[in-house]
């Protein structure tokens, strides 16, 4: 997706880099398993602590991304698929147990 933006694709970056797909993914493999250890324990401690998206909290983000993108809330309402629903819910749900920790940091 990045390189998409900057106007790349894959094997242009690769040739680039003078690296093939193995080596790509060498290199970011420590990064993502970084990121999936996060998320795993950012999810557990949702369940542990019943932290939830509402209907509040993904209308009020639903009107944010539609204010951002300059949208009506019902435009973007019917042009969302269910897994863009669910992608929505699990943010507000990453940040609400992020914003747990936060509130129940203690510092050392």
């Amino acid at each position: 997706y990045q390189l998409r933006q900057q106007g790349l694709d894959l094997n242009t970056y690769m040739n680039y880099m003078n690296m093939d797909a193995s080596g790509l993914k060498e290199q970011y493999k420590p990064a993502a398993q970084s990121r999936v250890k996060t998320q795993l324990v950012l999810e557990k401690i949702a369940e542990q602590e019943k932290i939830e998206a509402n209907e509040e909290d993904v209308e009020k983000e639903l009107e944010k991304t539609a204010k951002q993108y300059n949208q009506e809330l019902e435009q973007l309402k019917s042009t969302l698929k269910d897994e863009q629903l669910t992608y929505v819910k699990d943010g507000i749900v990453v940040q609400k147990t992020i914003d747990f920790l936060i509130e129940n940091a203690k510092a050392k």
